[in-house]
Parts: C-alpha cells; sequence; structure tokens
C-alpha cells in the first residue's frame, strides 16, 4: 500500500508479498578417497550424499550435481558443497591429497644355497626392497622377511614380490629349482712311480667327474702330508687323497707309489782264461730294478792282463796302439770299437758297439700369461733338431682341452672351442720324431697358465 504525502486520506493497496524463512544450512561435507594403483593411475574422490546441494573439489570454482570425481591426478583437493536453491550457501570441508600411485618393485635379484652334504636343505635370500613383500609360490603368499629356508631338493620356486603400499603392484622374477646334491668323485689321472730304489721323485695327479671345485688333501708315508694337485716328489708307499668340493661333499682315494727293487743277479756262468791274457767271461744274469737294460760295472783291480801289444781299431779302420784309448765323436750313428791284445801267440779281442745320438734340449716353459701384452703369451714347444712334434694339453680332470702339431706350434691358452681356458694347472704330453726313425719318443711335464 501507498499513501499521499499531502493527503493521508490518499491510500492504494497493493499485492501481498511473503517473506520466507532462512534457508537451513548445508552440512560440512565428507568423502571417500580412492588412491591411484598399478592398476588405475588416476583417483576418486567419492561424496557422502547430502540433499540440495551441490559438490565441488576445487574450492567452489566449479560445481557438480554427482557425488563422484574421477580421473583426479596427484595433489590436493579442497570439498565444498553449495545449496541448489540459494547459491550463497556454501560450506567447506577439508583438504584432500590424492598421491602418486605406487611405482611396482623391480625384477627380485637374489642369492642361492643349493642343498650341500653339511646342510640338506637349501635357502633363498632375495636382495631387499623398500615397502617390498616376498612370494616363492608365484604370488600366493607373501611375507615381509627376505628369507627362505628349508627348502627342500625339487622344489619348484616362483619368485614375485610385491608393493606393501599397493598390493596390485607385483613383480614377476625367476623360476627356480632346488638341486640335489651332487655327487663328487676322485680318480688319478697320472701317476708316475720312482724308477731306482730309495728314490723320492714320483708324482700323481688327479682328476674328478664334480663340477665344482675341489680341493685336495695328501696324506702318505712318514707323515706326509700336502695340500693342493699335482703332487710331487713322493716316495714310494701308500697315499690317501680326500677331496671336498664347494658342496662339503667328499670323496677318498687310496693308492701306492712304488720304487723298483734291488738289482740282483743269479747264475754266474765263468770262462777260464788262456795263455795266460786276459781272455776269460763272466757272464751275469742281473734281475730287479725296475727292468730296464742293467749296465754292469767289473773290477779285478787292473786292466787287461798280461798283454803286451794293444791295436785299436774303429769300423774295421786302424786307430792307434796303447793301453788306452781316447776320441771325439761328432757326428751320429752306430760305431764298433775294438781292442786286441797279444802277447806272443796269444791274443784277444773285445769288442763293443757305441749307439750316439745327438741330444737335443727342449725349450719349454713352466708357466704362460696370454693376456695379450705380447710378453710370455704362449706355451711353447720348441726344438732344433725334430721334424716332428705332436703336444696335447690336459685339464686336471684327464680331459684332452688341446692338441697340435708341427714344429714350434705355440698354445694361446684357449680351448678347441676357441673358449679362453681359466687358469690352472695343466698336464701336456709331447710325442716327437724324425724321418730318420719310425719311433716316436715322449716327454711329459705341467704347465701353469695365469691370467
Amino acid at each position: 500500500m501507498v499513501q499521499s504525502t499531502t493527503d493521508n486520506t490518499c491510500t492504494i493497496a497493493g499485492a501481498t508479498e511473503t517473506i520466507n524463512a532462512v534457508p537451513a544450512s548445508t552440512a560440512i561435507p565428507t568423502a571417500t578417497l580412492t588412491q591411484p594403483t598399478c592398476g588405475a593411475s588416476t583417483g576418486t574422490i567419492e561424496f557422502t550424499v547430502q540433499a540440495g546441494v551441490q559438490f565441488s573439489v576445487d574450492g567452489g570454482v566449479s560445481y557438480q550435481a554427482s557425488t563422484t570425481f574421477g580421473g583426479l591426478s596427484a595433489g590436493d583437493y579442497d570439498l565444498m558443497v553449495r545449496s541448489t536453491t540459494d547459491n550463497t550457501c556454501t560450506t567447506a570441508g577439508a583438504t584432500e591429497t590424492i598421491s602418486p600411485a605406487a611405482g611396482a618393485p623391480v625384477v627380485p635379484t637374489y642369492t642361492l644355497n643349493q642343498p650341500s652334504c653339511a646342510t640338506p636343505t637349501g635357502s633363498l635370500v632375495f636382495d631387499t626392497q623398500l615397502n617390498t613383500g616376498y612370494s616363492i609360490d608365484g604370488g600366493t603368499t607373501y611375507q615381509a622377511s627376505d628369507t627362505f629356508n628349508g627348502l627342500n631338493v625339487g622344489d619348484v620356486l616362483d619368485l614375485s614380490v610385491r608393493s606393501t603400499l599397493d598390493n596390485t603392484c607385483e613383480t614377476i622374477g625367476a623360476n627356480i629349482t632346488i638341486d640335489p646334491v651332487p655327487a663328487i668323485n676322485i680318480y688319478t689321472i697320472e701317476v708316475q712311480h720312482n724308477p731306482c730304489l730309495g728314490d723320492a721323485v714320483g708324482n700323481a695327479l688327479m682328476g674328478t667327474d664334480s663340477p665344482n671345485s675341489v680341493t685336495y688333501s695328501w696324506t702318505g708315508p712318514g707323515g706326509f702330508t700336502f695340500v693342493g694337485n699335482p703332487a710331487t716328489g713322493l716316495s714310494a708307499g701308500t697315499y690317501t687323497v680326500t677331496g671336498v668340493d664347494s658342496y662339503l661333499c667328499q670323496d677318498v682315494i687310496s693308492f701306492d707309489i712304488t720304487e723298483a727293487p734291488s738289482v740282483l743277479y743269479s747264475g754266474a756262468s765263468i770262462t777260464p782264461t788262456s795263455c795266460g791274457i786276459a781272455n776269460g767271461e763272466i757272464i751275469l744274469n742281473p734281475f730287479g730294478g725296475n727292468g730296464a737294460i742293467y749296465s754292469v760295472q767289473w773290477s779285478d783291480g787292473s786292466n787287461s792282463l798280461g798283454a803286451i801289444n794293444y791295436e785299436w781299431s774303429l769300423n774295421g779302420e786302424f786307430m792307434g796302439s796303447g793301453a788306452e784309448f781316447s776320441d771325439m765323436f761328432f757326428d751320429e750313428g752306430s760305431f764298433e770299437l775294438s781292442l786286441t791284445v797279444s802277447r806272443g801267440e796269444c791274443e784277444d779281442v773285445a769288442t763293443v758297439t757305441i749307439d750316439l745320438e745327438k741330444e737335443f734340449e727342449w725349450s719349454i716353459p713352466n708357466t704362460f700369461t696370454p693376456d695379450g701384452d705380447g710378453v710370455n703369451d704362449c706355451f711353447t714347444a720348441k726344438n732344433s733338431h725334430y721334424e716332428f712334434v705332436n703336444v696335447e694339453v690336459f685339464n686336471r680332470w684327464g680331459e684332452m682341452i688341446y692338441e697340435f702339431s708341427g714344429t714350434n706350434i705355440n698354445w694361446n691358452g684357449r680351448l678347441k672351442s676357441g673358449n679362453y681356458a681359466s687358469s690352472g694347472t695343466y698336464f701336456y704330453i709331447i710325442k716327437y720324431g724324425s724321418s730318420e726313425s719310425s719311433e716316436l719318443k715322449e716327454t711329459t711335464g705341467y704347465v701353469e697358465l695365469l691370467r
């Protein structure tokens, strides 16, 4: 209604209007967060439902009717609601944080201890990762400890690791089988006995079929002890060798180093002298020793008895006279040296055949270092005489790893496959000969390869 200010009887009625009550305040918003995972790289905020409001996660910059905000990247979000009937009625909530997605653990690495003769079960230790659980059954079960003990022979391990911050973050590792303890068997590759009574020059080289490194411990006569392979300077007697590999498995073998028996003789045959000169004869039948050719030294306190005249001849050619003879031989060959002694009508002839062969020295190192520095890079077998040389090289298991033939051939430390041979002691056999004879001679020894 309105009224005139000059005549208060002049009034005009208008429409009837209603003033509404103050709208009810919106409630403080709450929400449930779903953080990113290895499977979903963004997060979600889900508001608790309120009637008659709109929802905002950016502090009221924008609103939406839906309670769900998805595809949220990592960051802080300010919750707010607003009345749908009065957009001046707003209520702020908490600031919520969407965290970055947890990274998956790296592919697991580990240390595996296979069963041994000392420990019949195996164990596995994962290399530690932060915030990680460990599994050996393909992720069926996880544990916080990185160590798994009591693993039985034949067990198959499927390794995996999982983030403790997000169990959807899982990384698969290797597949492993727990192996049985390998057997060990040691044996002799070569045994060289003492050629003479009382010698201590025997030696023995051991081998094994174990794929693992083996330590050899020796005991023998006279308190002999030794650790290594081969053993040299061995006197006659029984030797016991214990081989222990890296799994602490062992094998024991005993064998004898022999020596030649004393040289004896039996049944001497004696022919008396005649004419009073030294034309008698004694024939012995020696035995024992190492069974080689016997050399007999005679002595009666003098030289030829009763002789007056001496004539020396070499291959039928007169060389001189006198009780003694000397000459120098410069060539190889077989020489027949004869001495004819006489007194009056009595004479006697002694003949000996001398076989001479030049002695050629081998140039063979006992160590070489095939490291490519140009110094001592090859194992060589050099000689200045023989036309045919064949060299075979064996490892400690008696396997021939390399062979070469010719003259002055080098071994560069590689296997027949072309791979590098490892450092260690190797046994070699050299067979050699010449066009003058079909007979092959042989020499053996050891060489140390150092890298």
